[in-house]
């Protein structure tokens, strides 16, 4: 494309030769008139984008290792203006639309178990469609060069470009590329070779960006007002795509137009002669118009002043719900299950409405890593009253989840499936809620825990305190200033102060190298927004004692049931054996909003003291170095329920939560 827009360009300056050559029609003189007052330029043109990057993920697309670069083109169009400043020099201002898109891609190596159970290499390929376009401010000054280049003058020009986004939009997709025989399965069975990852907008989209540019434009007189311009030009940015991400986009542009120049009208003077009288004339000075000051919002950041801790943290898986739940009357392969491998963090980390989605590839893992592990599939419906098909639709349910799991690699021997009408364990049909949780498919592993439940991780947080000073004049004083590193504000009472945040970040990627963060100074109508990076190379690293106050540990309770399962007494003695010395659990319970409220704060006691009671059994007859104590749910501000609106959240609520209190 580089070599297209080039041949493009030299074309045009052949054609400019050409015409040169042949037009006889104006005096030497083409420069720019001194009598010019003011000249408007009308462009088009094209422009070849590459994008320079560092990142795995921004908000609302999906991580896969890491972008380093791309390539686009695009068009854009603009409308300027610009005014003499002296004979060789020209202050201009230009409104423009660039189109900014590009494809970043990258390609990386995995394995993967095909059907004859070997284990063989494989190559996929990332993508990364930004339809990026912008709407784009231009100060610039243009210097006169040659004033007779090609039947006119020849100019350097440079500028600024601020940078306001229109469309920002992505679509980001994975394709196979090697071997031939290698394809994705998706959830209508369908096998292809390249599918969608994420699309929609890009979430973190810098608001407002800045840039320079430079170039040479050509201008070729056609008239006493009218030149034909071409130009060619090179932009480079100063500010991110996003503010979450390193991610910049340069271009060099192919543009051409028309330049009209409006000249100033020339008088000749002329001499009256007047009379003579005696007379007193009075001069009014009119007084000095006000001048309205423009306002000024400031943000310097003077550093960040802190370590890097590192250590290990006690945290517990997610809370699984083994449950497949279909539509009305259907036995459709759901379509929010996905079925990407997870990786070992998002088991503790994700949220567990999320990582339900990954359902069928979590069990699936579970078997491969215990190989006398089995299943039990049973397929069940809402009953006959609101899914007539009844025993057939149940059995039809479990067998598309049992030929999932063998498209997963798990041999059909190891599963059983079963119908019934209504589920083992059923929740409430008089619900319109209950009667989607019973159109489901229960997964029950046999001879195989269904989580691990509690571990130590590593981690590395960023701790210290970021400064910054703040001037605010001509303004009102009811301003805030946010940042994104600490995730507060403050507000802002001084015209001219510095101010401090506490941070206490943890870092997501141990191998990144920068810590991008954004800051902003903002009222109910301005706002000034800074992006600051912190470089993480240059930090101490300081190592900790183990850290407990992120554990969280969620067991789930069947509907309507306070009764603790011995799966979950299980999962309680796992937790026993990590506990600190002389620590403090806390037990809250958790009921959905299904039923009365009555009843539910009744079960909401009854979860936490099941638990609770196993727990003191358990010190009293091992002798655990714990203590123990337990708080009603409803009195803990910081215990937040799942979202009732799917039938995995309202089963997650059916839980108890457990946190962790060192002494």
């Amino acid at each position: 494309m580089n070599l297209k827009l080039t041949i493009i360009f030299l074309l045009l300056c052949i054609t400019n030769n050409s015409y040169c050559n042949d037009s006889k029609s104006f005096t030497s003189n083409n420069s720019i008139p001194k009598n010019e007052n003011i000249a408007i330029n009308l462009k088009a043109g094209l422009n070849n984008n590459w994008h320079t990057a560092n990142f795995k993920k921004f908000e609302n697309a999906v991580g896969c290792n890491v972008f380093k670069r791309g390539e686009g083109t695009g068009e854009h169009f603009s409308i300027g203006i610009e005014k003499n400043a002296s004979k060789d020099l020209q202050v201009g201002f230009d409104f423009l639309y660039v189109n900014r898109s590009a494809i970043l891609s990258h390609d990386t190596t995995f394995s993967f178990r095909d059907f004859a159970n070997d284990i063989r290499d494989g190559t996929a390929r990332y993508t990364l469609d930004a339809n990026l376009h912008y709407l784009e401010l231009a100060p610039n000054l243009k210097l006169v060069l040659l004033s007779n280049f090609i039947k006119g003058p020849l100019r350097l020009f440079v500028g600024w470009r601020f940078m306001i986004p229109l469309k920002y939009e992505f679509e980001q997709n994975e394709r196979i590329i090697s071997p031939d025989d290698l394809y994705f399965i998706l959830a209508d069975s369908s096998f292809v070779r390249e599918r969608k990852l994420a699309s929609g907008s890009i979430g973190s989209i810098s608001t407002f960006g800045k840039g320079v540019s430079f170039g040479l434009e050509n201008l070729i007189k056609l008239s006493s007002h009218l030149y034909w311009t071409q130009q060619i030009g090179f932009d480079s940015p100063v500010s991110n795509i996003t503010y979450d991400a390193f991610w910049v986009a340069s271009s060099i542009n192919f543009s051409t137009g028309l330049r009209y120049s409006f000249h100033k009208k020339e008088h000749q003077k002329e001499y009256v002669e007047l009379p003579i009288e005696d007379k007193i004339i009075t001069i009014e000075t009119p007084s000095e118009p006000l001048i309205a000051t423009a306002p000024i919002l400031e943000i310097e950041p003077l550093g960040f002043d802190g370590i890097i801790e590192t250590g290990t943290e006690l945290l517990a898986t997610a809370p699984i719900v083994n449950a497949v739940f279909f539509e009305n009357n259907s036995s459709e392969l759901p379509l929010y299950l996905k079925f990407d491998k997870l990786s070992y963090e998002a088991k503790y980390k994700m949220n567990p409405i999320k990582l339900h989605d990954y359902i069928l590839v979590q069990i699936a893992e579970i078997l491969e890593n215990n190989p006398a592990a089995t299943l039990s599939l049973i397929g069940a419906t809402a009953g006959k009253q609101h899914e007539p098909k009844g025993l057939t639709l149940a059995e039809e349910r479990a067998k598309v989840i049992k030929n999932q799991f063998a498209k997963l690699g798990i041999d059909e021997k190891r599963i059983k499936t079963f119908a019934k009408l209504l589920p083992d364990f059923p929740s409430n049909n008089k619900f319109e809620e209950g009667v989607k949780e019973n159109q489901r498919v229960d997964i029950i592993v046999n001879n195989a825990p269904l989580q691990e439940y509690v571990n130590f991780l590593l981690f590395e947080r960023v701790k210290g305190n970021q400064n910054y000073k703040i001037k605010v004049e001509n303004v009102a004083k009811n301003f805030s200033l946010y940042s994104s590193l600490a995730d507060s504000t403050v507000k802002i009472f001084n015209d001219d102060s510095i101010f401090i945040f506490d941070i206490n970040k943890q870092i997501s990627n141990a191998d990144e190298n920068f810590l991008i963060h954004q800051t902003t100074l903002y009222s109910s109508s301005l706002n000034r927004k800074i992006v600051d990076t912190i470089d993480l190379k240059k930090l101490e690293r300081k190592t900790i004692a183990t850290n407990y106050s992120n554990f969280l540990a969620i067991l789930r309770f069947d509907y309507n049931s306070s009764i603790l399962s011995k799966e979950n007494q299980e999962l309680l003695k796992q937790m026993a054996n990590f506990l600190p010395e002389n620590c403090t659990l806390e037990i809250f319970g958790s009921a959905d909003l299904l039923g009365s409220a009555a009843r539910n704060d009744e079960l909401t006691k009854k979860r936490a003291n099941a638990a609770m009671n196993f727990l003191n059994s358990l010190k009293k007859h091992r002798r655990m170095p714990v203590n123990y104590s337990i708080t009603n749910q409803e009195s803990i501000d910081e215990i937040e329920k799942f979202d009732e609106s799917t039938p995995q959240g309202r089963m997650l609520n059916r839980s108890i939560f457990i946190r962790i209190k060192q002494r």
